[in-house]
């Protein structure tokens, strides 16, 4: 059965899905062998190149093994992931799911780097960056830029907190939200290599800011995942 046209994904990651969609309806099951690369390219109406890749990607991800001379076997379980909807608040969906910190780095920091020119900076930054996983697989990252006297007053909560850095925009309620957006781009390497995806891989960037009434950007978000785990819905 070909893999769906009508998601807008390249063609190896719609593979990539179906592949992923077998394995979780245990069509599949773990180290059953998959069929042939050439057989694969018939079955979905492609090119082995693209056939590859998705495999490729797969493997990355842990969910499949290509053995030499062998072929390609099922080595891993995939990730149960409720689909990003762009209609839900990002906060509603950092609750839904859990997720693992994988690494976490807390730096001191002067300004903001990409914050739009009509905003203004705060006289420094606290700059928290987090690696997540689910079973030890990385799925998001996440780098958020807050307000340094902010981050310093909410210290002792932050301290004790392994959550989804986005929920500390609790602690800047009160302001306003001025930006916030999504972008699909491919991964450069580092990030392919962050999130264990092959380069150029589609990613999902989610960017919130909150400013207080000076216009200071007193919170900077950004959310990276991969982009097979968004799910678009429009109002009529």
């Amino acid at each position: 059965m070909p893999a769906s046209e009508s998601s807008g994904l390249p063609r190896y990651l719609r593979i990539a899905t179906f592949i992923k969609r077998e394995i979780t309806k245990k069509k599949l099951v773990h180290g059953e062998k998959l069929p042939s690369l050439a057989s694969l390219a018939e079955q979905f109406d492609v090119a082995m190149p693209t056939v590859r890749q998705a495999i490729k990607h797969l493997e990355g991800l842990g969910i499949l093994e290509c053995r030499h001379g062998t072929g390609t076997y099922v080595s891993g379980p995939v990730l149960q992931l409720e689909p990003f909807k762009i209609t839900r608040k990002i906060q509603e969906w950092a609750d839904d799911i859990n997720m693992d910190v994988l690494e976490s780095r807390s730096t001191r920091v002067a300004s903001v780097p990409e914050l739009p020119d009509d905003l203004e900076q705060a006289k420094a930054y606290q700059r928290i960056c987090r690696r997540f996983g689910m079973d030890e697989h990385p799925f998001a990252i996440s780098e958020v830029f807050i307000e340094r006297q902010i981050y310093l007053d909410a210290r002792p909560e932050l301290s004790q907190r392994s959550a989804f850095p986005l929920r500390l925009r609790d602690l800047v309620a009160d302001h306003d939200i001025v930006q916030h957006n999504m972008v699909i781009e491919p991964a450069s390497n580092e990030m392919a290599k962050e999130l264990s995806l092959t380069p150029y891989s589609p990613i999902a960037k989610s960017q919130m800011i909150m400013t207080d009434e000076s216009n200071v950007a007193v919170y900077f978000a950004t959310m990276i995942v991969p982009a097979e785990t968004i799910q678009f819905e429009f109002d009529d």
